[in-house]
């Protein structure tokens, strides 16, 4: 076995996670109903790995710059094509909310965030943006507690998390909505999950690599069974902590399975274009494919070969000349 010593090396196979999920939340938009995981789930698991995977290596801005190059650009681009076919095929007129969409503001409003009139997937960047600039004051909050209260603090966030779920579930009046927003959509808790993925992190970088025996490799497929079949289920917020269980095992031991099934040089180049395939597979490739496939599997196909293009050109051709400004 391979030995996978440095950080980058021991959260591969978390790259191949993402590209699993995010197959989860394209077939959820190309069939209309969840087939392996509702959005609650899936979406969950990418705020608390970005929390873990936050270094602070970079000063606040570049830090900033490196993210919203990575963002905003592409997110332009979508939306500007998906007004363009919207506009060709005589879809519905501008309004003011192109105004917060374009801004990467939608998630902060709770009625605008459901429209799919522009790029509605987007409301998960314009979260996530908002965990990328307070990174910082997180992480050094989260760098001066020790590893008791870290713990403390994962069980606390998880726990919250699922009541406010719970309450949301609970809820079939009136405010339904907005607690959907709210435990759902709203920045602020998808910070929690965010700030769970760092105590998470604070809780085991200094902890040892293991390299499973052959022996092991069993317990490793039984955990990977009992965690898909959790997302599967749609737990809804319960998953927070499954999301965080899973990551920490992934850092802590190294399994066979795991870095054949989701650390392959396939699955790891595949997992670099995760974001163009969101960004572009609602608005772009479903709306211009979905009446002219007939098959929904060759659809999530064609969402992902759709977006891979657009990020090996993005990566060719723009971004080199955003990073030289």
């Amino acid at each position: 076995m391979s030995k996978l010593m440095n950080i980058s090396e021991r959260t591969l196979p978390l790259q191949g996670l993402r590209v699993l999920l995010m197959v989860g939340i394209v077939c959820l938009h190309v069939y209309q109903h969840p087939v392996f995981g509702d959005g609650r789930e899936l979406v969950s698991f990418f705020f608390v790995v970005s929390g873990f995977l936050y270094r602070e290596n970079l000063s606040w801005k570049k830090y900033l710059k490196k993210k919203a190059i990575g963002v905003y650009p592409i997110f332009w681009i979508v939306l500007l094509l998906s007004e363009v076919i919207c506009y060709i095929r005589g879809g519905n007129n501008l309004n003011w909310d192109i105004i917060p969409h374009i801004l990467l503001l939608q998630s902060w409003v709770p009625d605008l965030w459901f429209s799919f009139a522009y790029v509605g997937v987007a409301w998960f960047v314009s979260s996530l943006m908002f965990c990328y600039a307070v990174s910082p004051c997180i992480y050094k909050y989260v760098s001066g507690i020790s590893t008791t209260k870290s713990l403390l603090g994962i069980l606390t966030l998880s726990i919250f998390i699922c009541y406010a779920d719970g309450c949301r579930v609970d809820f079939y009046n009136q405010h339904f909505a907005f607690m959907e927003w709210l435990t759902y959509v709203s920045p602020i808790f998808c910070m929690l999950e965010y700030m769970m993925g760092m105590l998470l992190w604070k809780m085991v970088k200094g902890a040892q690599y293991v390299h499973l025996k052959a022996k092991h490799e069993p317990l490793v497929v039984a955990l990977l069974i009992i965690y898909f079949y959790s997302i599967y289920a749609n737990w809804g917020g319960k998953l927070s902590i499954v999301h965080a269980c899973m990551i920490g095992l992934v850092y802590k031991y190294g399994s066979k399975v795991m870095i054949n099934l989701f650390a392959n040089k396939y699955i790891v180049w595949l997992s670099n274009y995760v974001m163009f395939v969101y960004m572009s597979h609602q608005s772009l490739t479903i709306n211009c494919f979905r009446s002219r496939l007939d098959s929904k599997i060759a659809l999530v196909v064609v969402c992902f070969v759709f977006g891979i293009l657009m990020g090996m050109f993005y990566n060719r051709f723009v971004k080199p000349k955003l990073e030289m400004l």
